[in-house]
């Protein structure tokens, strides 16, 4: 029982530092395009997002 409990404890606690982490990026992601005034793909190639991931961030943005 215990161990389930740390097991569904870790998931959690990864799932919440790779929301965390999503936000970060998605924040960089809209300061570079306000303030440099470039395009969200811009942005991205500057952070140095992967290619795959960033439909992922695109879509986010348009929420």
């Amino acid at each position: 029982m215990c161990k389930a409990f740390e097991e569904v404890r870790n998931e959690s606690f990864s799932r919440g530092m790779q929301q965390g982490m999503q936000q970060k990026e998605i924040s960089n992601i809209k300061t570079l395009m306000e303030s440099m005034n470039w395009s969200a793909q811009n942005a991205m190639e500057a952070l140095r997002i992967p290619a795959e991931d960033q439909p992922k961030y695109a879509e986010m943005l348009s929420v």
